[in-house]
């Protein structure tokens, strides 16, 4: 049920080992050029327009009340520049605000759409574990700006994350509103939402009301604030950050799978990163493909689909007894996922 995707021809097969030896070079280039404040990227994919369908015509047109915050340091002016020129010609009624910090070295060499507000705030004295407090506060302070001028929806993503698709809004959007109790729902990505790791969500999207905005991206003021959860073998952000908005919600993080999966069945939606053409840039520009491969499953790194959140409405125990057969569950399920904030922040 992970594998829903066509098989990869003669010609991809072939293509693969190419690309990845790029992706080599380029991860390789990087870690030196950024120590001059340089990146190099590499693209094959670009925001290409897709057919614009009756009911897509409708949806944009229906597009309002909406802000997206984009919020993070400048790695890469460039990609940056072509995602705020995108988002300004979708969607011309939508609020955009870039939150950054002050004295940001790269905020000159980026094209600024004057419709675009710049934001710049100090960096945190306290930086939480896996310096979480950086996102929180350029997250929040962007929202704030939003929320001053009236918006009542609010899309977060980082400044090192794009996308492509001209219709990404409307399906995200479409998607939330249409669920259950959306209010208190946030709808993030499949990709970086883990089945089996409890209460890990991809943060580097969200999408939600802009006072659960402002819940999930509050800073953590001290170690105390932090939730209350056995974060002993498994203190990422991503984990503190939902448990904690879980628990403002009176909702109590049992530390078992059941539970987590509850959660993303009552709190969470999400939505398959092709849909709306998610990339992440870490060191160079990729498909997301390359980062963490579904093919096994059960796995730690099995991502929660939208199809697995529209199945977990209807039954938790599959994926339960699917965690509890799971040879791997006592040591790799639960591991720390391999990704820096420091390099981010």
């Amino acid at each position: 049920r992970h594998t829903r995707y066509p098989l990869v021809t003669g010609v991809q097969t072939c293509a693969l080992p190419i690309l990845q030896s790029f992706e080599f070079i380029f991860k390789f280039l990087n870690r030196i050029l950024k120590f001059f404040n340089y990146q190099v990227s590499f693209a094959f994919s670009n925001f290409a327009a897709e057919p614009l369908h009756a009911s897509m015509a409708k949806a944009k047109r229906e597009i309002e009340g909406i802000a997206i915050v984009i919020q993070g340091p400048i790695r890469n002016p460039q990609l940056l520049s072509i995602s705020l020129e995108s988002f300004k010609t979708n969607y011309p009624n939508v609020g955009i605000y870039l939150s950054t910090w002050i004295n940001e070295e790269n905020l000159n060499n980026i094209r600024i759409p004057s419709s675009v507000r710049v934001i710049q705030s100090d960096r945190p004295k306290v930086a939480g574990t896996g310096n979480v407090n950086f996102q929180c506060r350029s997250s929040y302070q962007g929202i704030l700006h939003a929320e001053k001028d009236g918006f009542q929806k609010i899309l977060k993503i980082r400044t090192d994350t794009s996308i492509l698709s001209n219709y990404a809004l409307e399906r995200i959007q479409s998607l939330w509103s249409s669920s259950p109790n959306f209010e208190k729902r946030i709808l993030t990505t499949d990709f970086n939402s883990y089945l089996f790791r409890f209460y890990h969500v991809n943060d580097q999207l969200t999408f939600c009301s802009t006072q659960v905005a402002k819940n999930y991206w509050k800073e953590f003021v001290n170690s105390e604030s932090f939730s209350s959860i056995d974060l002993s073998r498994n203190s990422f952000p991503e984990r503190m950050l939902l448990t904690r908005y879980l628990e403002s919600c009176s909702f109590e993080c049992a530390n078992n799978i059941r539970t987590s999966l509850q959660s993303y069945r009552d709190y969470l939606i999400f939505i398959d990163w092709q849909d709306i053409g998610f990339r992440w840039f870490k060191y160079s520009e990729r498909t997301l493909d390359y980062r963490w491969p579904q093919e096994n499953y059960p796995h730690e790194r099995s991502f929660v689909r939208y199809f697995d959140w529209e199945r977990l409405q209807k039954d938790i125990e599959i994926y339960a007894r699917d965690y509890e057969r799971s040879e791997e569950h006592t040591s790799e399920l639960q591991s720390r996922v391999d990704i820096s904030y420091a390099v981010f922040c």
